[in-house]
């Protein structure tokens, strides 16, 4: 059951901050691209909110059962209502399903997108107070502020990655357009690639020291071997990102916009590939003690 669980909440993981970072790649990097960029593949956001209500549903219903070693609805009834985690976690539930409710009878998205920006912190900020973060006696505040900040950099890099992947795959079929209008969006979501991922880092490096990894020996409990492990593919993610930031975004041509989208594109994949295999080393790191 443990590997289920992981794989659970690692996937539950990956489509929440891939969710988050949907949201802010709609309403803050798509309009930088141009008129045009922001009628491509709109709210693609929207796709995500069933897939996260499913996987949030499920991650419940499994720490339930874990904790009471019985799929008894009385059980897991019982496990749900009387623990912190089961009351964050159906109030998690319960704005998924309105957002999702919300979006698709709202004809503007526009005009509810202070509630959707707000739903990028509402959502880390759930996960992080039932994380490791909030359950440490020393430094809880402070482990907090530094998790929700990790979280929503995280969710904006990765997921802001999968909808230009996304993007990217449908821009040239809309026929002949400003060959700008790539090239704008590219950089334009580089450099919130930039910020985040230097969020990460350096609240990660200050999260695992909170955790107790040793930096002499940080191999020597396996906690610390999963936060090793997540360094490394962050690292190569990091290095297969600086492609795109440092080859294509500076050998880019107007008169080649197609091999652009094409180089861009196939790194894009790759960097995803790997974030998928961090996030399910992250689904078991939050079940590994510290």
């Amino acid at each position: 059951m443990n590997i289920t669980l992981g794989l659970i909440h690692g996937l539950d993981f990956l489509l929440g901050y891939w969710l988050v970072g949907s949201i802010v790649f709609n309403f803050f990097i798509l309009p930088g691209g141009g008129s045009t960029a922001a009628q491509i593949d709109r709210n693609r956001f929207q796709k995500l909110l069933l897939p996260t209500l499913i996987t949030s549903t499920l991650w419940m219903l499994a720490s339930a059962y874990n904790m009471t070693e019985s799929w008894s609805p009385d059980d897991l009834w019982m496990a749900m209502s009387s623990t912190t985690f089961g009351h964050l976690w159906c109030l998690r539930i319960a704005v998924l399903a309105l957002t999702l409710t919300a979006s698709y009878k709202l004809k503007n998205i526009n005009k509810a997108r202070y509630a959707f920006i707000l739903l990028t912190f509402i959502l880390p900020l759930i996960s992080i107070l039932t994380s490791h973060q909030a359950s440490q006696a020393d430094h809880t505040a402070l482990r907090i502020f530094l998790g929700l900040l990790h979280a929503v950099a995280v969710g904006i890099w990765t997921g802001g990655l999968w909808t230009l992947i996304a993007w990217l795959s449908r821009r040239l079929s809309f026929g002949e357009t400003d060959p700008m209008i790539s090239y704008r969006l590219v950089k334009r979501f580089s450099i919130f690639a930039m910020c985040s991922t230097a969020i990460i880092g350096i609240s990660g490096f200050i999260l695992a020291m909170l955790a107790g990894v040793s930096l002499s020996a940080p191999l020597s409990t396996t906690y610390g071997k999963f936060v090793i492990g997540k360094i490394i593919l962050f690292c190569v993610v990091l290095g297969i990102a600086s492609i795109n930031q440092f080859i294509h975004l500076k050998r880019w041509k107007i008169t080649a916009e197609k091999i652009f989208i094409t180089g861009i594109h196939r790194e894009s994949r790759r960097e995803l590939f790997l974030i998928v295999i961090i996030f399910i080393l992250a689904g078991f790191l939050t079940m590994t003690s510290v």
